[in-house]
């Protein structure tokens, strides 16, 4: 639970708002989480400048990442704060905690090592999402092959990453520039 940032100027044009300078209306946001097949009842959403503030109740967790990103890849969207939206493991839970470290290499378990394993690794446009997926922002190149590699190990394990992003892509191969997928753990 949190504030999660989305390149404002990208993403799906939805009616209903004037362009990539403002944010679409909640109305407008509530029928594409509709169009999507998200759920969208005992939802809120209230829009402040760019940023879209949720509440309301979901589900699970995958249901709560899932609509975070759909609202949030919605060009005129710069932040959603999910913050009131009640339902799924939040990143701050001891379960969100216990999937971070997780992802540690064998043997980082100490403090020490863990924190320089940290520092020393490159800066990439990752954010922990609500659930303990990560939330991975699209680079110019990247493909979702060169994203399972960057992240898994391994470019094959890529159906993964698009079963997850279901139904906000419709290919694997429709990625642009700015988007923000899902990576859930392995």
């Amino acid at each position: 639970m949190g504030l999660f940032n989305f390149l404002r100027d990208v993403g799906a044009k939805l009616s209903g708002h004037g362009g990539a300078y403002s944010a679409p209306t909640p109305e407008a946001l509530e029928n594409e989480l509709k169009r999507l097949g998200l759920p969208s009842e005992g939802l809120s959403m209230q829009v402040e400048g760019d940023t879209v503030h949720l509440a309301g109740q979901v589900k699970d967790a995958e249901t709560r990442e899932k609509i975070v990103l759909a609202v949030g890849n919605v060009q005129g969207v710069g932040k959603v704060d999910d913050g009131q939206l009640q339902g799924g493991e939040s990143a701050g839970t001891l379960a969100g905690a216990v999937g971070s470290m997780s992802r540690l290499p064998a043997g980082a378990a100490g403090m020490d090592v863990a924190g320089s394993t940290v520092h020393a690794a490159a800066a990439q446009p990752v954010e922990q999402g609500p659930g303990g997926s990560m939330f991975y922002t699209v680079q110019k190149g990247d493909t979702l092959s060169a994203i399972a590699k960057r992240h898994y190990g391994d470019a094959n394990a890529y159906n993964g990453i698009f079963e997850a992003n279901r139904p906000m892509l419709d290919h694997p191969d429709r990625i642009y520039p700015g988007q923000v997928l899902r990576i859930p753990p392995r």
